[in-house]
């Protein structure tokens, strides 16, 4: 039986990597030490790439500075998932 979505309480992906048909996308949840998405920080960061509030989508690994994604997610595992 699922659990009612208001009362359930349990884990939460502050990252999640999808290998979709054009791109590849992470989805972060994490949010930014002033309270925004994590994401949207890094697009002076990464050109090339397509980010939304929570969403870094890119073609090719190549496509973008692998350190800066390193350094995200390394931000990530720091700040964890949102609070309440």
């Amino acid at each position: 039986m699922l659990a009612d979505s208001a009362t359930a309480t349990g884990c939460w992906s502050v990252l999640v990597v999808a290998s979709n048909k054009r791109f590849i996308s992470l989805y972060v949840t994490a949010a930014a030490p002033d309270g925004g998405y994590l994401a949207e920080t890094y697009k002076p960061r990464l050109p090339k790439a397509s980010i939304g509030k929570s969403c870094i989508r890119f073609k090719r690994l190549g496509d973008v500075d692998q350190e800066v994604l390193e350094r995200l997610l390394r931000r990530v595992a720091e700040l964890g998932p949102p609070t309440a």
